[in-house]
């Protein structure tokens, strides 16, 4: 993709699918929205739903390789649409190994230069998956328990290995990546601090930080200061919009997705539209 480039969603889908396909997946289309023989959900709401059984065991008529573009209603966090992460309709790529390839391979088709490196010593190292991790390029996924202590020693041993600190700046920076409010209807603004740092009463812009929330679940401690690193969630700042970059040295995460459902409101009769609209606006200003 040329520099400066927004690819439509066709040529993502099929770049993706060719990736696949030249290293032996077979492409598979995408099942329906609504499922043909799961009576546990309404709708197909992620991409791996159509393939369970073959994922269990049964065998699938196209091999063992797949790789499917699949056509996804998501219901579960459908109150955070809206933003630039949260859809209600979309499409999931995934590439599937059906008790062919594990771990290592997979790691490798995540990126040209891990597989190059997988192809020349069938093996990926530990520098190159950080450096995918910190890239975004890789996600790596533990199963287990916290509560039962299963798999939290991998999943720690997987974070000593596989993440490092990065270098943070001393001049206060933020990214802003949620917008709520508490159960007082107090907005909260959900950042990670990524310079310097964040104190109590600090002005950004032309507001005040009244509070700085650590929370554990439902529950929070109040902190003075909040260290380059930190997750918190603040109070005070009204102005504030989910993929917002508070600070000097980043920018902003303009939305780039496309809307695949139009919308039309039915007012009913008598209805002042003008009103209406206003009321929409100071709605939209108070989230």
């Amino acid at each position: 993709m040329k520099e400066g480039k927004i690819m439509k969603a066709i040529e993502i889908r099929n770049k993706y699918l060719n990736f696949f396909k030249r290293h032996g997946h077979s492409v598979i289309p995408s099942a329906p929205l609504i499922p043909e023989n799961d009576p546990s959900v309404l709708f197909t709401t992620a991409g791996m739903q159509p393939l369970v059984p073959y994922l269990l065991g049964e065998k699938h008529p196209e091999g063992t390789r797949l790789t499917d573009f699949q056509k996804c209603v998501r219901t579960n966090d459908i109150n955070e649409v809206g933003d630039n992460r949260h859809l209600t309709y979309f499409e999931m790529l995934g590439n599937w190994s059906l008790g062919d390839y594990f771990k290592e391979e997979s790691v490798a088709m995540c990126y040209e230069e891990a597989l190059e490196q997988f192809l020349e010593s069938a093996n990926v190292d530990d520098a190159l998956m950080s450096r995918m991790i910190m890239e975004r390029k890789m996600f790596p996924v533990y199963f287990g328990s916290a509560l039962r202590m299963n798999g939290v020693e991998e999943l720690i041993n997987g974070i000593d290995t596989y993440v490092s600190c990065p270098d943070y700046g001393e001049e206060f920076s933020a990214k802003v990546y949620k917008i709520t409010r508490d159960d007082r209807g107090e907005r909260l603004t959900h950042l990670k601090v990524c310079g310097g740092s964040l104190k109590s009463k600090m002005l950004i812009g032309n507001e005040k930080v009244n509070q700085i929330r650590v929370y554990a679940g439902d529950k929070f401690t109040s902190i003075n200061e909040a260290v380059a690193g930190t997750v918190c969630a603040v109070t005070g700042l009204s102005e504030t919009k989910a993929g917002q970059f508070i600070g000097a040295g980043g920018e902003d995460n303009i939305p780039v997705l496309e809307p695949v459902l139009n919308y039309k409101l039915n007012l009913p009769a008598g209805t002042d539209p003008v009103a209406l609209l206003t009321s929409f606006i100071s709605l939209s200003l108070s989230l």
